[in-house]
């Protein structure tokens, strides 16, 4: 037991080792810029090695347990007692099992880290595509201590767009479409509510106009629009804001009221956006996944 908990020291030493080494090189890395998608690669990245590092202690502990009680049984000399011999197997089961649930759930983690970034490079390519009609798409935006997916600037206006890609949001396959009900206050998910993305995204984007207008000494009025990938939404209400799929943009886009502004204002605007932005354009460059991307069972 005792050979047993100084290899998983190790693993676990060497673990914290290859981290810190790897974030070390990131930071060094100075041409890649820290957009959200070189966050959650990097995030990723992390679970990947976990998983490795995991999978590495389920495979030798019983390995090394079994050693171990070997050489204990050589440096006593004497006959095998069972009650020993029993007690030593399920101590072996017992971490291995524990091994076990470890390397489980740093799948399931590594999993729905993946899922994250794939979520936010679907909203990503969908809200690049609105460069098309004539918006200017900013991306990995923040002002003071909040933050934006996207800020877009165009013919209808100042728009926000925040993607909910939560685990509350979690849809195994984002091409598929399974229903949240939305009242123009909560969204409605089989067996769960949220009202905390919608209030979210309405106080970010009256925040964003609230500046934009002190900024410019103009009034201004950000729209927020909140993307779910995976999900259709069956809207009872006229009220709130938009709440749509990904693939809804171009209609939503199409349709919505506008609230035009001059081409001066237009220009101050995105000068004053640009600064708080890492991207002018989509910070994701990964395809649209298809079929299932995770599964978190």
């Amino acid at each position: 037991m005792g050979a047993t908990l100084v290899s998983w020291a190790i693993l676990a030493l060497l673990l914290q080792l290859l981290v810190k080494r790897r974030a070390a090189r990131a930071a060094d890395a100075t041409e890649a810029p820290y957009t959200t998608s070189f966050r959650l690669q990097k995030r990723i990245d992390d679970g990947a090695l976990t998983v490795r590092t995991a999978f590495v202690a389920l495979f030798t502990t019983p390995i090394v347990f079994c050693l171990g009680y070997a050489g204990f049984l050589q440096a006593r000399s004497g006959p095998v007692v069972m009650e020993g011999l029993g007690t030593a197997v399920f101590l072996g089961a017992a971490m291995w099992g524990w091994s076990y649930l470890r390397w489980r759930r740093a799948t399931r983690d590594l999993k729905m880290r993946q899922w994250v970034y794939d979520a936010k490079a679907v909203v990503a390519k969908h809200v690049d595509d609105l460069r098309g009609r004539g918006y200017s798409v900013f991306s990995d935006c923040r002002l003071n201590d909040t933050r934006f997916d996207h800020i877009l600037i165009g013919p209808k206006g100042v728009f926000t767009v925040q993607a909910f890609v939560g685990a509350g949001a979690y849809q195994p396959d984002l091409n598929a479409f399974a229903t949240v009900t939305y009242d123009g206050r909560t969204l409605f998910f089989p067996g769960e509510e949220n009202h905390e993305s919608v209030e979210r995204a309405s106080m970010e984007a009256e925040m964003l106009s609230e500046w934009l207008s002190q900024t410019l000494e103009v009034p201004l009025a950000a729209r927020a629009v909140v993307a779910m990938p995976g999900w259709q939404i069956k809207r009872t209400s006229a009220e709130g804001i938009s709440v749509i799929n990904p693939t809804q943009f171009e209609a939503l886009f199409q349709y919505v009221r506008p609230r035009p502004l001059s081409a001066d204002v237009v220009l101050r605007l995105t000068e004053q956006v640009r600064q708080h932005c890492t991207e002018e354009s989509a910070s994701f460059d990964t395809p649209t996944p298809s079929g299932a991307t995770a599964d978190i069972s």
